[in-house]
């Protein structure tokens, strides 16, 4: 029998059954495309049995890499493949066939791995442009897998023969898993899930070795197939890390706070804290510049301390502050990695052009002094160093002054507890602020600003100190609740002495239902007594929540107003200013106390007053100037306008709603 009909008879065969399989069969729907199929067979079993082995690979190589293209599954030709090879080998062995057995055999395997080799060489550039899409950039070093199988990838397709890479122990897997960084990032996880991902980690590396080993045999069919459980084992460890990464940076804090805590009790050499933070100045600021500035200086900072052979964690906790853990062996080095982060930080300043983000600040301290503090004082000792020592830009406390910061976090503590008592059982107290309207020298009290407090040991908390914590533990939308629930009980009483007040609120309040159902309430209330409620917002928030602000303007047109907190500082410009003006969203700017304090000995910041308010005017709005402390003050501001409104100690300090009735000016 012809060898050529009984190919094609059984491959025809074959064909029709996997496509009545697969269900494409409708796809076909004309006798041309057909006989166009049909055609095409007979032109490859001819070619099959009499094209040389080179050609024969070169060909279905490029056959297997037009069905990855056209993602049609290699398998199911293959299928058919070795199907057909077991009909002719037993016809050839049943003398049905006069042609050679091993010649037949010969061709069809290397047909049979050709088509593997252009499908598993396809598949390899695929996964590879994949891995490089799914980079992201974040502090902890959770790639190295990523790295690694890119690196294997590439290895394969470039027929390059290195051996290490398939040997675990000397991996950057390996040095990865046992890092601080995987230590840090598996807080954010049980212990069965660390578990897996330390042995899939390892599995990956055996599968990678049975890939080489097929490969080397020139056997692509099993070297695919060993491929993609390698993918699907990638993906398992992709996933598992990806959930944990979510949950890692919602608190990464708590979670680097937790490690550094453990570290300084268990470990038995020193570990080197620091903090590295940005000093927020009255320079403009944009959240974006300093992320950037940061996330560069962490890479330049771990990749310098790490190729000295010290192991190095850290996360950048917000826009002001980076914290890290340098593990080291001998006391001394302290101060050689102090000095190398101080001038990573002086080369990157001289290099970058830095337009917005004000000085940079280096904190360090040993911290055995620290051991067997839990991870809440630790986290505040860090707070307390951001704060400590400003006219130093690099500073390294030393073992007494780390005692001293001990001493200040348990304080602390204890006044964040109070803090969060008052919050939890709503014990805020409104004062209220007179913001005093001075024309012609006539002042009259229009307004006051409500300003929260709340009492410690009868002592009033500093109001700085209570809102970082508000902001720090996360509990503004709480806070801005019980300010607008005390508003509302006290509209009657407000009514009674002023015309309105001005109210600051959290931006990340607009983002949630609850506070924005009380500001609504108490927007009901002051507009049954015809008082103006000023909210006081920052002119960026204003423009990232600017369909909020204007859908509450909408819905209260005469008691709504809005005011521009702390111009002149911050996120402020006057191009700024004016959008917002032809936007119909700004009423009323107030100009930020750090510009006023220093009119009577810094000409430019009373050039920036006289500037400001001369843009107010054109853009007829009001302005509110604050920390007007003493009459020197107001009166050189009087030598620019004698219309503005005035907030300071001049007039009054807050005072509870009673007491303002008694205020005479």
């Amino acid at each position: 029998m012809d060898i050529f009909k009984i190919i094609k008879k059984f491959f025809i065969h074959y064909l029709e059954e996997t496509i009545q399989n697969i269900e494409i069969i409708s796809s076909i729907r004309s006798e041309n495309e057909i006989n166009t199929i049909l055609e095409n067979i007979d032109n490859e079993i001819i070619f099959a049995l009499n094209a040389s082995y080179n050609e024969l690979s070169n060909h279905y190589k490029k056959i297997g890499q037009i069905l990855y293209q056209n993602k049609i599954s290699h398998i199911l030709l293959i299928n058919i493949l070795e199907k057909l090879e077991n009909e002719i080998i037993y016809a050839i062995n049943h003398k049905n066939i006069n042609y050679n057995e091993n010649e037949f055999l010969t061709r069809i395997e290397n047909i049979i791995q050709s088509i593997s080799e252009g499908y598993f060489e396809n598949t390899i550039k695929d996964i590879i442009e994949t891995i490089k899409k799914e980079s992201i950039t974040f502090e902890i070093a959770i790639n190295a897998y990523k790295i690694w199988y890119e690196k294997f990838l590439n290895n394969i397709l470039n027929n390059i023969n290195d051996k290490t890479i398939l040997i675990y122990e000397e991996s950057e897997c390996f040095k990865w898993i046992n890092s601080l960084d995987f230590k840090l990032l598996t807080k954010a996880c049980n212990i069965n899930t660390k578990t897996e991902i330390m042995l899939i980690t390892e599995k990956i590396f055996e599968i990678a070795r049975e890939i080489i080993f097929y490969k080397e045999k020139n056997d692509n069919k099993n070297a695919y197939n060993f491929l993609i459980l390698l993918d699907q084992k990638i993906n398992i460890l992709n996933n598992l890390l990806k959930n944990i990464s979510i949950k890692f940076i919602n608190e990464k804090t708590k979670y680097f706070f937790e490690l550094f805590a453990d570290l300084i009790l268990f470990k038995k050499e020193f570990t080197y804290f620091l903090i590295f933070s940005v000093k927020p100045s009255s320079k403009i600021i944009h959240k974006k510049d300093i992320n950037k500035a940061f996330l560069n200086i962490f890479k330049l900072i771990k990749q310098k301390v790490t190729s000295l052979e010290y192991d190095f964690t850290g996360i950048i906790d917000d826009i002001h502050s980076i914290h890290f853990i340098i593990s080291y062996k001998e006391k001394k080095q302290i101060d050689d990695i102090f000095n190398y982060i101080i001038k990573i930080i002086e080369e990157y300043k001289n290099k970058e052009l830095i337009l917005n983000i004000p000085e940079f600040y280096l904190r360090a301290t040993d911290t055995e002094i620290f051991s067997g503090l839990n991870a809440d004082t630790l986290k505040k000792i860090a707070f307390i160093m951001t704060k400590e020592m400003l006219n130093i830009p690099y500073y390294h406390f030393k073992e007494n002054e780390s005692k001293t910061l001990i001493t200040k976090a348990k304080k602390l503590i204890k006044i964040n507890n109070e803090i969060q008592k008052a919050i939890k059982n709503k014990k805020i107290d409104l004062f209220f602020q007179p913001i005093v309207h001075i024309s012609n020298n006539k002042k009259t009290l229009e307004y006051c600003e409500a300003l929260s407090r709340i009492n410690f040991k009868n002592e009033k908390i500093d109001m700085q100190k209570f809102i970082d914590y508000v902001v720090e533990e996360n509990f503004t939308d709480d806070f801005d609740k019980i300010i607008f629930e005390k508003l509302t009980i006290l509209t009657p009483e407000i009514a009674k002495y002023l015309n309105g007040v001005s109210v600051n609120i959290f931006p990340t309040s607009f983002l949630n239902a609850d506070v924005l159902d009380l500001l609504r309430l108490t927007l009901e209330n002051f507009k049954k007594y015809n008082l103006i409620f000023i909210l006081e917002i920052t002119e960026y928030h204003l423009f990232e929540y600017y369909a909020i602000v204007k859908k509450l303007r909408d819905e209260y047109p005469k008691t709504l107003k809005i005011a521009i907190d702390d111009f002149g500082s911050g996120y402020s410009s006057f191009s700024t200013l004016i959008k917002l003006s032809k936007k119909n969203l700004l009423d009323i700017i107030k100009i930020d106390g750090s510009i006023t304090k220093e009119i009577l000995t810094d000409k430019i910041n009373f050039e920036i007053l006289k500037m400001s308010l001369e843009i107010v005017k054109k853009l007829n709005k009001k302005v509110i100037i604050e920390y007007v402390e003493n009459k020197q003050i107001k009166e050189k501001i009087e030598e620019i306008t004698d219309d503005f409104y005035a907030q300071g100690f001049l007039f009054s300090k807050a005072l509870p709603l009673e007491k303002i009735k008694e205020l005479k000016f």
